[in-house]
């Protein structure tokens, strides 16, 4: 983010914040919650996820829940197509990363399950270090559009 981010977050009301941080659990719940990076009922693994799933959901859904939050600013401009496709984007990395590498259909169906543990898995956290950037470069476009 440039220097004039940091300020604006700054400056930003205390119900911006509440709407950022309910955004993030917003986010962390629908991502977290089937990849069972948050343990649940529900759904299950069939590989133990790492240590760096839940950072890399915990800083996603973060970045998303401010990315949200900017679209409440007094100067808020429509999100252009760029930064709506790169937010989408985010997501799918985020999701591709932090899920089973087993689970993933489309993986299986292209590597097979040896496949995906060999090739896939190590990929992982590149995957969502990528979906990180993307969020933060669509939170630095969305600060800057308000400016």
């Amino acid at each position: 983010m440039n220097v004039a981010a940091p300020v604006q977050l700054r400056s930003w009301p205390a119900p911006r914040y509440l709407l950022a941080l309910a955004g993030a659990a917003g986010m962390a719940v629908v991502i977290g919650v089937p990849t069972d990076v948050i343990p649940n009922p529900w759904f299950t693994r069939t590989v133990a996820a790492e240590w760096w799933d839940a950072v890399i959901l915990a800083v996603t859904s973060l970045l998303g829940g401010l990315v949200l939050a900017s679209f409440t600013t007094p100067t808020a401009c429509a999100a252009r197509p760029r930064e709506t496709r790169a937010g989408f984007a985010s997501g799918a990395l985020t999701i591709f990363s932090v899920a089973c590498p087993v689970c993933h259909q489309v993986v299986i169906a292209i590597l097979g399950a040896a496949g995906a543990l060999v090739w896939f898995a190590p990929v992982q956290p590149l995957l969502g270090i990528a979906g990180i950037a993307l969020m933060a470069w669509v939170l630095r476009a969305r600060l800057r559009a308000a400016r």
